[in-house]
Formats: C-alpha cells, sequence, structure tokens
C-alpha cells in the first residue's frame, strides 16, 4: 500500500536553499527526504533514543572527573605546594 503524500510549500532565502541542497546530495537524498530525516529526527518522538547518549556522555563525563582528581593528588604528591617547600628556609 502506497503512502499518501502532500506536497507543502515553503520560502526561503537562496542560501538556505543551496544549504538544503548541498546536505541533500552529500546525504545522497532528496531536499524533501533530507527535511523529512531532520524533522523526524528532531522532534520530540524523535529524541528517545537520545536518552542513552545523554547517558553514556554523563557516565563519560563523571569518568573524565576521576581521572582528574586522581591526576592532580598525584601532581601534588609529586611537587609540594611551594610553601611547604620554603618554610624555614627564609630566615
Amino acid at each position: 500500500m502506497a503512502t499518501h503524500t502532500e506536497r507543502i510549500t515553503i520560502l526561503a532565502a537562496p542560501d538556505f536553499k543551496a544549504f538544503l541542497m548541498e546536505e541533500a546530495e552529500q546525504e545522497g537524498v532528496s531536499m524533501s527526504e533530507l527535511v523529512r530525516q531532520r524533522c523526524t529526527r528532531n522532534s520530540v518522538s524523535g529524541c528517545k533514543g537520545n536518552d542513552s547518549v545523554l547517558s553514556e556522555t554523563v557516565r563519560e563525563l563523571r569518568e573524565v572527573d576521576r581521572r582528574l582528581v586522581r591526576l592532580e593528588t598525584m601532581v601534588e604528591r609529586a611537587h609540594p605546594s611551594s610553601g611547604e617547600e620554603n618554610s624555614g628556609q627564609e630566615e
């Protein structure tokens, strides 16, 4: 059974049309298909899959933070603050 479609006309600046044409060519689809894909992907219903992306990003950021804290501790142990090194030497 064929999907019924309807024509939608939009007005856009020439540079925006050129942008859409270039994007569609790069993706190997028509401008209509490009717009359908982008609108579906960016719609509220299309964002359900982003929860896993967000969760993974948060996990990665926590790991980076943990490593930075560990690195900071290592640097502090290797190079004590200059106040501790010079204590008693200035007198």
